[in-house]
């Protein structure tokens, strides 16, 4: 019996096939490689959000209310948190990559270019000192970001018991930490990143070294 081959036709038709699903097979790589790539992306830029999230959170929640001897003019150097709409001073334990030992002056920021970053110096009773090279550390935390809002509750007694919330977009001259801090991000149109809503409580209220004025009912530290 005489074997039967294939025609030209045949030959061509087979081809155009493979042809086709070997650009299909292409396009798809293709496709997989970009969805990755958009992931993986996004994946980044969501932890760079949590991870900032994280940092002010132990930043704040560790704030430590520095109280100024009683003889200090008009408060004249800065002390426990210091804050401001777009940015805030704080005293707080130092990293633990840099031992975990004393405490850190940090400032949050927004810079012109739209960069949230976080500066910090060694703190001596909530002054800052810069080191031996005079070089402030500072660290980038978040790129691309269109503005920044911060505000701090105050509990305001107003007798019988009563007390009234009250949100400032300052916190300056105070004598004891805000009970809240509240911290809103926004990102440009059409950025995929999303900040929560963060609050924070600070958790100290007092300074270790504060004596008691039962005349100013206030702090004072001894000269």
């Amino acid at each position: 019996m005489r074997a039967r081959g294939f025609t030209l036709i045949e030959m061509l038709v087979a081809l155009a096939l493979v042809a086709l699903m070997s650009v299909a097979m292409i396009e798809a790589y293709r496709f997989g490689q970009r969805s990755l790539a958009q992931t993986t992306q996004v994946d980044g830029a969501v932890h760079d959000v949590a991870a900032t999230q994280r940092l002010l959170r132990r930043v704040l929640e560790a704030a430590y209310p520095f109280e100024l001897p009683a003889n200090t003019p008009a408060r004249e150097a800065p002390h426990g948190l210091v804050g401001a709409a777009s940015g805030f001073s704080v005293s707080a334990p130092a990293p633990a990559r840099a031992g975990g030992v004393g405490l850190y002056r940090y400032t949050l920021s927004l810079s012109a270019e739209g960069v949230l970053g976080m500066s910090w110096m060694t703190d001596r009773n909530g002054a800052p000192v810069k080191d031996a090279t005079g070089e402030v550390p500072s660290e980038a935390l978040l790129k691309g970001v269109e503005s920044i809002s911060i505000d701090y509750l105050e509990l305001i007694e107003r007798g019988n018991g009563e007390i009234e919330p009250f949100w400032h977009e300052t916190w300056v001259d105070k004598s004891a930490p805000p009970a809240l801090v509240r911290i809103r991000v926004k990102f440009p149109a059409g950025d995929r990143r999303s900040w929560p809503e963060l609050i924070v409580a600070p958790r100290i209220s007092t300074d270790a070294n504060c004596v008691f004025d039962v005349v100013s009912q206030m702090c004072r530290i001894a000269a």
